[in-house]
């Protein structure tokens, strides 16, 4: 802001910023109406800090809203579409709010960041962008609107009256923003709240923290890669399993002589063998006439079965009765191949409930941990940031 200069003390614990016209005073003066408010320690500004690049597309703006940082400077940056960053203890209300209407006005996409300090009136600029990041370790203020009035009392009414008509409009600005209602908003400013950037991002001052992005990006394919490993360790588990206790699914049922037909997945045994049944041959359709253990000579046809014969009467008899046995021996073969397919089924089930388990514990262990909640409100005791008021009417 043309015009004036700043002074920068401490009272009451908390960094202040004074502004002086310089139509009304001079260093000397500036100087003895701080040691009259009871402020012997201070630093004057007379030029205002410039603007930094940080990269092409990104600009720092520190010091003072009003003095440092005014509509002036922030607005021909944002212009050319670069992101704004602020450091800032906060400064005059009014500029802070020129700000905040201005970045509205724009209609883009206006991103703002924090590095250090976003404090009171540098918080309304803030507020007006889409995209708001902070770093991890920087602070944010907000709190009531203040100044130094003299003056009787009616003055001091209506000065009163017009700070708490700002902590309003501030305070319904925050809403918006963040969710809240005004009346949650209020209780912060006049708490003075100063936020962590875990905090900043659970109420919705910012949308991202900005070194955070990369860790969890890392973190998520860390994640990733693990849980992989993980898949293809239990997949091999499978199919190992598959491997080790694989009965053919298909029913290959030998004749007298020791050939191994085919007869597919609907067939269990000879009784089931019927006049339309097709069967392969060593992977081949099967063709000829073939005499079962079951004492029935079958006929195929190019893989189909087309006459079934029972054995000619005359016959070898005892051949019959050796048939009959091998058949009857055949059928005990079965019943233990199906008592070792139901102990194997078993098996598999109990190993396949095992594996399920190892893996869902496996899946639990690489989960997220849950966001860490917000600090409790107030300000920790051991890192007291500095703060700052508004400026109301050209004065602090």
């Amino acid at each position: 802001m043309k015009g004036i200069f700043i002074a920068r003390f401490e009272k009451d614990g908390i960094t202040r910023s004074l502004a002086f016209r310089k139509s009304e005073f001079d260093e000397a003066k500036a100087g003895e109406h701080l040691r009259n408010m009871g402020v012997n320690n201070f630093f004057m500004f007379f030029e205002p800090t410039p603007p930094v690049d940080i990269d092409e597309n990104t600009v720092l703006f520190s010091g003072d809203v009003g003095f440092d940082i005014t509509l002036d400077t922030v607005l021909p940056v944002l212009k050319e579409g670069k992101t704004i960053v602020f450091d800032s203890y906060g400064g005059d209300l009014w500029e802070g709010l020129k700000m905040y209407d201005a970045i509205k006005a724009l209609g883009a996409d206006v991103e703002v960041g924090i590095l250090g300090s976003c404090m009171s009136a540098a918080t309304l600029p803030l507020c007006a962008a889409t995209k708001r990041w902070t770093t991890p370790n920087s602070r944010l203020l907000i709190h009531n609107a203040w100044s130094w009035v003299a003056g009787d009392a009616a003055t001091h009414k209506k000065e009163a009256d017009a700070l708490a008509e700002e902590n309003l409009g501030a305070a319904k600005i925050y809403a918006e923003l963040t969710g809240a209602t005004v009346d949650e908003m209020l209780a912060l400013m006049n708490e003075e709240r100063v936020m962590r950037a875990d905090e900043m991002l659970q109420r919705g001052f910012v949308n991202e923290i900005k070194n955070q992005k990369k860790e969890e990006e890392m973190d998520s394919k860390e994640f990733e890669k693990k849980l992989k490993a993980q898949e293809e360790s239990i997949m091999n588990k499978i199919q190992a399993f598959f491997r080790k206790n694989s009965i053919p699914k298909n029913a290959v049922l030998q004749d007298v002589a020791g050939n191994e037909f085919d007869f597919g997945d609907e067939i269990e045994d000879l009784e089931q063998v019927e006049v339309g049944t097709t069967a392969t041959l060593d992977g081949a359709p099967a063709s000829g006439e073939y005499l079962f253990p079951n004492g029935k000579t079958y006929v195929f046809v190019d893989g189909v079965v087309t006459e079934i014969r029972d054995t000619e009467e005359g016959g070898n008899d005892e051949e019959v009765e050796e048939l009959k046995e091998e058949v009857e021996e055949l059928k005990e073969e079965v019943e233990a191949l199906k008592e070792e397919l139901a102990a194997v089924n078993a098996s598999f089930r109990k190993q396949l409930k095992a594996i399920k388990a190892e893996f869902n514990a496996l899946k639990n262990a690489y989960n997220d941990e849950p966001p860490t909640p917000p600090a409790e409100p107030g300000a920790d005791p051991a890192v007291k940031p500095p703060k700052n008021g508004f400026v109301y009417n050209g004065k602090k």
